[in-house]
């Protein structure tokens, strides 16, 4: 028995269950964003996300998890080009176009994973985890942004009801 084997299978998992969540808050956030509706089309997306999700978690081997992997990061891949797309269609304040960039560094990150899986390119997949946490930190400054939004309005608007007054 390997003693090695069941501890990097454990971890293995854990990073690709943040992956995982990562990309399904990042639907989601999306969605919540620009107030869109969950189609029946999304609704079944996000089904088969998680039944491809589960077969990577319900791997008994490395091979076996790298397999299912595969094809889950290719799934999900699918969910990052929608989410660009949503962004680019409707962004219209400054701090949903710092997102679309933050998008773009995560599908440049995907785009040079793949050529490195293809052997075109010779990188880490920790290239692609560098690409998320830059998106992580756009959500952030995205969050941060809007709340300044808010708090300027928030002054104006007491501004205005002091000089009504």
């Amino acid at each position: 028995m390997n003693l090695f084997l069941h501890p990097i299978l454990f971890w293995k998992k854990i990073v690709i269950s943040g992956v995982a969540l990562s990309k399904y808050f990042a639907l989601e956030f999306s969605h919540e964003i620009f107030k869109l509706k969950r189609h029946l089309f999304f609704k079944v997306y996000i089904v088969m996300y998680w039944l491809f999700f589960l077969r990577v978690l319900l791997s008994k081997n490395l091979t076996t998890v790298r397999t299912n992997y595969s094809q889950f990061y290719l799934f999900a891949i699918l969910s990052l080009i929608y989410i660009s797309y949503l962004f680019i269609k409707n962004s219209k304040v400054l701090s949903e176009r710092f997102v679309t960039m933050g998008l773009g560094a995560v599908v440049a990150g995907i785009f040079l994973s793949i050529l490195s899986v293809l052997n075109m390119v010779n990188i880490d997949y920790m290239f692609f985890n560098i690409a998320q946490t830059g998106f992580g930190l756009t959500l952030g400054i995205y969050a941060f942004t809007n709340i300044i939004e808010i708090n300027r309005k928030t002054i104006e608007t007491s501004k205005k009801s002091k000089r009504a007054s």
